[in-house]
């Protein structure tokens, strides 16, 4: 069963990733204490 489709694009004009800048512990923290992150287990 699908929810939700993956869509992976590449924008060549986005700005370039810096990993120290990256805040995806605060992101996760902020989406599960808003309850909206779903995690599925397989």
């Amino acid at each position: 069963m699908v929810e939700y489709p993956l869509f992976i694009c590449n924008d060549p004009a986005a700005p370039e990733c810096v990993a120290a800048e990256d805040n995806i512990v605060e992101w996760v923290a902020e989406m599960e204490a808003r309850g909206v992150r779903v995690r599925r287990g397989t």
